[in-house]
């Protein structure tokens, strides 16, 4: 009986872990929005939403910033990128021992010279700043 409900409860658990299908910029230039549930950062939250909201970076020359992007997603570790093109890599991180998969985006609005990211858990309800904190030492690889 045991075993039968261990069995359900990670059938439940992991069944919301594949890679989504609504991943992506948008004809407007907008990456999906963060959920209601506080386990996603974005650059294209509302600035009112403290939860969510982390400020865009700046850049100057787009094939250089792919580039950095890259070195810098590599230099993270326990990482795949799924989709490279010319202004948005999409990427799978891998956390911790529980190696729980997240999927972090970045695009080049060319318009305003931003990099927009957006790092989000694939399940779960909080992620204890788990993406916040990727995404700010994925700045500093960025910046440096």
């Amino acid at each position: 009986m045991k075993n039968k409900i261990a069995t359900v409860f990670v059938t439940i658990l992991l069944s919301g872990c594949g890679m989504p299908n609504d991943l992506g910029v948008s004809s407007d230039g907008q990456l999906k929005l963060p959920p209601s549930t506080p386990n996603c950062i974005s650059s294209q939250a509302s600035i009112e939403d403290k939860e969510h909201y982390m400020q865009p970076w700046t850049y100057d020359d787009p094939k250089e910033t792919m580039q950095k992007l890259v070195q810098c997603i590599d230099e993270f570790g326990d990482t795949e990128i799924i989709l490279s093109e010319d202004n948005y890599i999409q990427a799978v991180f891998t956390t911790g021992w529980m190696r729980w998969k997240d999927d972090v985006e970045f695009y080049l609005d060319s318009t305003n010279k931003l990099v927009h990211f957006r790092s989000a858990s694939r399940i779960g309800y909080g992620d204890h700043g788990v993406n916040r904190k990727r995404m700010e030492r994925l700045k500093e690889l960025y910046n440096n």
